[in-house]
């Protein structure tokens, strides 16, 4: 169901256009509107100020349900993404699931490309604790194919090798690239399907993409932009200061097995060797945040403050524990680097954002100061109540009303009998 048409209505409420304005101006706002009116006033600022958005809520399934709601007040071709939170706990030996790391890039990469409408970008404070790439990595490995362009292939399969992807005989799943003949195929994050590039000797004949499952092509594109398929990159990362945190651990509380264990398993990283656990050395290859992405103008909504902030400490916290817990059973050194943010730093980040809005369902803002109280209250329901619902158009025939509904042409046909 298409909602976009309720943008324009909410437009024409004074208070929402004071504080769109307000927050174009620059500064810290506080608005408050009921949690189901949250997309909307999102979604508003988001068209109307024409500037990246950031939606900043407390938890994970809080960002997941408001990227649903969003999708239908800002339309299905929308740059609304999601910068999902890696389902693993620190400290632990486990991979990140692709889908979730590739969400994770393919945001970050619209925050660096120039685009028609600028970026929605939804997360929870559990994923922007967690480290992502540097900005300066991402933008030089990032690059764009046209038609025409000379490629030397064997270097480019070679970059994409250090980018994160896997490069074989067949591109089946997102993060992989391969070569046959005259033919190289690519499946970045930036896109939903694998991309084929077709060569004339070391030209850049065509660029299409293609179904995975049939090989069958689709419509020609203009150029294809190749992001990094992952995060943690050992390639690319800071040689320099990953030594200098080796050199920092203690293994004196550890054993001889885990410490040699640890030790070949940083060398194997270091080295090239794919690893399906290097989450658990992010914190020696990561040390940065989606809010180092971030542009100058962008507009951070953060959804109830004061819950956001009560979950970061509850997610700091955990991990605190279990660092705690594993160094006394001897099974992590002293001095490991974590996979995550710390929160201070985090919020201070936050706070020096110029335009922020904090939205709340009551009506004093985080900051102190009263908040503006946009105009939303409860949707009355009519469940079977034609005739009520006939009446309460009837008394305010003036102004506008939209109705949902599941049985529309009834409906209409009901409200045309009662005039």
């Amino acid at each position: 169901m298409s909602l976009t048409g309720l943008l324009d209505v909410l437009g024409q409420a004074s208070a929402y256009r004071r504080t769109a304005e307000a927050v174009a101006s620059g500064g810290v706002h506080a608005a408050a509107a009921p949690d189901a009116a949250k997309p909307l006033v999102i979604a508003g600022l988001w068209r109307d100020l024409r500037r990246p958005v950031l939606a900043l809520c407390p938890h994970p399934d809080d960002a997941r349900r408001l990227l649903d709601q969003l999708e239908a007040y800002c339309g299905e071709d929308a740059p609304l993404l999601h910068f999902a939170e890696a389902e693993v706990l620190p400290y632990e030996r486990l991979s990140v699931e692709a889908g979730t790391m590739h969400e994770r890039i393919r945001a970050l990469g619209a925050l660096h490309r120039g685009a028609d409408a600028p970026p929605l970008i939804v997360a929870s404070v559990t994923g922007i604790l967690q480290k992502t790439l540097p900005p300066s990595v991402l933008r030089d490995a990032a690059h764009t194919v046209t038609p025409g362009q000379r490629l030397a292939v064997e270097p480019m399969l070679e970059r994409w090798a250090r980018m994160g992807y896997a490069v074989g005989s067949m591109v089946d799943h997102p993060g992989s690239a391969a070569r046959r003949g005259g033919i190289v195929d690519v499946y970045g994050p930036g896109h939903d399907r694998p991309v084929r590039i077709d060569l004339w000797g070391d030209e850049v004949d065509s660029i299409r993409e293609f179904d995975p499952n049939t090989q069958r092509s689709g419509e020609r594109l203009g150029s294809v932009t190749v992001l990094p398929a992952g995060e943690a990159l050992p390639s690319l990362a800071d040689h320099e200061r990953i030594d200098e945190l080796i050199r920092g651990l203690d293994f004196a509380n550890t054993g001889t097995s885990e410490r040699d264990r640890i030790q070949d398993e940083l060398a194997d990283l270091l080295a090239g060797v794919s690893m399906d656990n290097a989450s658990f050395y992010a914190g020696f290859l990561l040390r940065h945040t989606l809010l180092d992405h971030l542009p100058e103008d962008v507009v951070v909504v953060v959804n109830e403050p004061a819950e956001a902030d009560e979950a970061a400490r509850h997610v700091e916290g955990g991990a605190e524990k279990l660092r705690l817990a594993k160094e006394e059973r001897g099974v992590l050194p002293m001095g490991f680097p974590a996979p995550l943010a710390g929160w201070d730093a985090v919020s201070r980040a936050l706070e020096e954002f110029p335009r922020r809005l904090e939205l709340s369902r009551y009506r004093r803002g985080e900051t102190g100061g009263a908040a503006v109280a946009l105009p939303f209250d409860a949707a009355p329901s009519y469940q079977g109540a034609i005739e009520k619902l006939a009446g309460a158009v009837q008394a305010g025939r003036r102004g506008a009303f939209v109705i949902a509904t599941q049985h529309s042409q009834r409906l209409r046909e009901l409200l045309a009998e009662a005039d």
